[in-house]
């Protein structure tokens, strides 16, 4: 899931919010991936949240994003908790793109 708010800044550029949840999950159990198995009752609980804040240039030939994401929560625990702890930079991730990505 993903939902990006944009806003007009000036020339070409735009400015963009963005929230992401998901995961991918398993069918089957798998002993190298252990709670990756799709279950009744833990789907909130198994994604994954990230968001973030970015530039895009906009013209009518191409786009280019600018993005910094954020990791929120874990799909799995962590000391007991699904919120992701850390250092900044351990929890940020810089991308440059081409095109929406969706």
């Amino acid at each position: 899931m993903n939902g990006e708010y944009r806003h007009k800044l000036f020339w070409l550029l735009e400015g963009a919010i963005f929230l992401d949840a998901g995961n991918v999950w398993l069918l089957k159990n798998d002993p190298q991936r252990p709670g990756a198995q799709l279950k009744y009752g833990n789907f909130f609980s198994a994604m994954a949240v990230g968001t973030g804040a970015g530039v895009r240039v906009v013209s009518d030939f191409f786009i280019i994003r600018f993005d910094l994401g954020i990791k929120v929560k874990n799909p799995y625990k962590v000391n007991g908790t699904y919120l992701a702890q850390g250092r900044f930079s351990n929890l940020s991730n810089l991308n440059l793109a081409i095109g929406y990505s969706f």
